[in-house]
């Protein structure tokens, strides 16, 4: 009867253990899949993404290309590239009131800002995002929801980067008036 209850103990271990295996392998993948179809359909613009690695149990982010498409009737090759972005956060500040951000690095940012035919590339885009907003304008009963629930504010506790900035101002065909620049910045935890 023993052996038969150690064995069923062991069992389980090993099923949960295959468990945790399985959802931290395919949580890159789906982690992939969200952004790219959540992005494409709030932005009505194709968003993709080639790679993530989300590292849960230390509370860090990786991403790769993300890519941000121009609306149609835009000349320029995207609106919005990132090359390679991280951001990483202490697990435990996520159950308090401000959570801690030790890095935030974002290289490589390529953003086309361009006007045709008295439209913006950036307001069409921000205009596909009402899209989610309530029809009357008015706030919904899950806004109000969120805004009486508890306040949280995001503090960046250690430090973080911006390099390799450029905004081009502008359609690629005519010459556009490009912004070339890196931003370092160091942040101050706050107490």
């Amino acid at each position: 009867m023993f052996q038969w209850l150690l064995r069923g103990v062991l069992l389980i271990v090993v099923v949960v253990v295959i468990a945790i295996f399985v959802v931290m392998s395919s949580i890159d993948s789906a982690a992939k899949i969200a952004i790219e179809k959540g992005g494409t359909r709030a932005l009505d613009v194709s968003t993709t993404l080639d790679d993530i690695r989300v590292g849960m149990l230390v509370g860090a982010v990786n991403m790769k290309q993300l890519e941000i498409g121009n609306p149609a009737g835009f000349e320029t090759p995207h609106f919005f590239q990132l090359r390679d972005g991280n951001v990483s956060v202490t697990p435990r500040s996520l159950l308090g009131d401000l959570i801690e951000l030790p890095e935030l690095t974002l290289i490589g940012i390529d953003m086309h800002l361009e006007k045709r035919q008295g439209k913006a590339n950036y307001t069409v885009i921000l205009n596909n995002l009402k899209q989610f907003q309530s029809v009357s304008g008015k706030p919904t009963p899950a806004d109000d929801a969120r805004r009486a629930g508890p306040r949280r504010r995001g503090r960046a506790a250690a430090g973080g980067q911006v390099r390799a900035v450029r905004v081009t101002r502008g359609a690629a065909a005519r010459r556009p008036n490009q912004v070339n620049s890196t931003l370092s910045v160091s942040y101050t935890p706050l107490r």
